[in-house]
């Protein structure tokens, strides 16, 4: 806003387009403050742009109920000349794998009912939540595209396994990506730590290289007696990796919650006999790889899991706005929520297919408030 002033001086020429009820760019620091206070600020006149020419009458309903909960809202109501659309029902998730396993099995329905999976797509708020829903889908051999990286291929999950698996089973590949990891560390130097040179280097390097060596030792004594969830969140904060992210106001936020989910996927594991689960935990990254292999091997098209061809897709809320463009799928299902509650509507598309929204239940108001922002901007 200040930017904007300066420009425009004191003449105050401006125009601007904008939404007061989306606010997508967040993480790069924009404000909806700026949109709030912006006619005050320059003296403006406001046009509302409140038809929508995409959706049905049921989903703008829905849509208008929900957004007019958000505080220090300027009044705008959608309307639709499209048609009223199917009335909305309800389906109630106990959790995060169950709110996933719904969504797997009514694909699964329709592709046995003679539809094709290229005709679906999942969207989630936030990127952790593809962990769960790509698990459910490979399990049902469904296949499917993600657009952006796979959650077992994102850059700090595979860091964090690859110090449990260099831990314990002293992989040569494992422990040189977490020689990556170290702050400062060249080929060279990654050279001479994997051929047993590590006695050459010298000052805060050797210092580093120690650390980890101490570091991994402990992951090893820890193994045979501690939980996997437990050993895992030592790992994230001893490695230097939370702090790291924590500092990197840009993406560190999003990839923290990547680790988070990991952590709640090892708590599964906690029960199980020790080392085993760790073992078994460990070995995620790894085989989720194979089965996606395995899966492009196969030639039947129901077990072609990534890749060209007809498949689902799965992607970030962000790619709503341009999603016309992106695929031709008339059903969508919307897993966002977090909470003891998942909600999941149904409802119809203004091209006659279908949606599914899942949102937090009671006591998780600040989710719904900024899921509700994201589902009004879907449906507008």
């Amino acid at each position: 806003a200040r930017l904007a002033e300066l420009l425009v001086g004191p003449e105050k020429n401006i125009c601007v387009v904008g939404d007061i009820d989306q606010t997508i760019y967040g993480w790069r620091g924009a404000q909806i403050e700026n949109m709030l206070q912006f006619e005050k600020k320059f003296g403006a006149e406001v046009v509302v742009l409140e038809e929508n020419y995409r959706s049905t009458k049921a989903i703008l309903a829905a849509a208008n109920q929900l957004i007019a909960n958000n505080a220090n809202r300027p009044e705008k109501n959608l309307f639709t000349k499209n048609a009223d659309g199917e009335p909305l029902s309800l389906y109630i998730a106990g959790d995060g794998a169950d709110e996933a396993l719904f969504v797997a099995r009514k694909i699964q329905e329709l592709i046995d009912a003679g539809r094709s999976p290229q005709d679906f797509c999942v969207l989630y708020r936030a990127n952790f939540q593809s962990r769960a829903v790509e698990e459910k889908l490979l399990d049902a051999r469904i296949p499917h595209q993600v657009l952006g990286t796979r959650f077992f291929e994102r850059k700090e999950v595979k860091d964090i396994l690859s110090y449990v698996r260099a831990a314990v089973s002293e992989n040569i590949l494992d422990v040189g990506r977490v020689i990556d990891t170290l702050p400062g560390v060249g080929k060279v130097t990654k050279l001479k730590i994997l051929s047993g040179q590590e006695s050459t280097l010298t000052g805060k390097m050797r210092e580093r290289v120690g650390a980890m060596r101490r570091l991994l030792a402990t992951i090893r004594a820890n193994a045979a007696t501690t939980p996997p969830s437990k050993l895992l969140r030592m790992v994230i904060a001893e490695s230097g990796i939370e702090k790291m992210l924590k500092e990197d106001k840009l993406e560190g936020g999003e990839r923290l919650e990547n680790l988070a989910e990991l952590v709640s996927l090892a708590v599964r594991y906690d029960n199980l006999p020790m080392p085993e689960g760790l073992e078994k935990f460990a070995r995620q990254g790894v085989n989720h790889r194979l089965i996606v292999s395995f899966s492009r091997s196969r030639k039947k098209p129901r077990e072609k899991v990534v890749g060209t061809g007809v498949s689902a897709t799965l992607g970030g809320w962000q790619i709503s706005a341009g999603f016309r463009q992106i695929s031709p799928a008339d059903a969508i299902w919307l897993p966002g929520g977090v909470g003891n509650a998942l909600h999941i509507v149904e409802g119809e598309l203004g091209s006659g297919g279908k949606y599914t929204l899942s949102g937090p239940g009671a006591g998780a108001e600040p989710t719904t408030s900024a899921m509700l922002n994201d589902f009004e901007n879907l449906t507008g």
